[in-house]
């Protein structure tokens, strides 16, 4: 099936890439031409802010790199949210948090790849 769908987007595999960047490419590609409905699985992660007004706006700023937003608690002084985002999206997150936040804003891995469970039809 995905031999398949390769072939009609004209790729070929080179031996001398690594794979892991040609399955990137892959499903890259694959998504833009919708030939098959792939994703790469979602994080899970927990951000952490102290409440204020720059921490407002940074939520603002971090809330459309997120896919879906699973809970948010705004209690005790602090903002929390845990989220599902795609993982080439985390290193942005962090580096909003680190430079934004200045040191105050947390960022934690829940889950590496989210899954559903249940039965599931193949």
């Amino acid at each position: 099936m995905i031999e398949k769908a390769m072939q009609d987007l004209h790729l070929s595999v080179n031996p001398k890439r690594s794979t892991k960047s040609q399955a990137l490419d892959v499903i890259k590609q694959l998504q833009e031409k919708q030939l098959l409905p792939i994703q790469r699985a979602q994080m899970r992660i927990r951000i952490t802010l102290q409440q204020s007004k720059e921490s407002k706006k940074l939520r603002e700023t971090i809330l459309p790199l997120l896919t879906s937003i699973e809970d948010e608690d705004s209690g005790s002084g602090e903002i929390e949210l845990i989220a599902l985002v795609d993982p080439g999206k985390y290193r942005t997150i962090n580096d909003l948090l680190q430079n934004e936040s200045k040191g105050k804003g947390q960022l934690e891995i829940m889950n590496l790849r989210e899954k559903e469970e249940g039965d599931e039809k193949f």
